[in-house]
C-alpha cells in the first residue's frame, strides 16, 4: 500500500543510497524542486548529463551508517534488498 505525502523539500538535504537508473531519476525529481541531494553509491551508472550548478554531492563509496545525518529524506534505492532493509 502506497501513501501520496507532500513536502516542502526546498533547500532541505535529501539523502540518497545507491547510483543506478532509479536513483538518478528519483535525484533529479528532488533538485527540480530544490532539495539539496546527497547520493552516496559505490558505482554511478550515467550521472554526467546532471548540471554541476546543482546542489548534489556525489560520494562514491559503500554506505555507511552516519551517511543519513542531518537527512529531512532518506531514498534506499539500491538493488540489494537487504541493505534497503538495512537504511530504512
Amino acid at each position: 500500500m502506497s501513501l501520496p505525502v507532500n513536502l516542502k523539500i526546498g533547500g532541505r538535504l535529501c539523502v540518497i543510497i545507491g547510483g543506478g537508473h532509479v536513483a538518478r531519476r528519483k535525484c533529479l525529481k528532488l533538485l527540480e524542486y530544490g532539495a539539496r541531494v546527497r547520493v552516496v553509491a559505490s558505482h554511478f551508472n550515467e550521472w554526467d548529463s546532471i548540471p554541476k550548478e546543482a546542489a548534489l554531492d556525489l560520494i562514491q563509496r559503500p554506505f555507511e551508517e552516519g551517511d543519513l545525518a542531518g537527512a529531512f529524506l532518506v531514498i534506499a534505492a539500491t538493488d540489494d534488498p537487504d541493505l534497503n532493509d538495512r537504511i530504512a
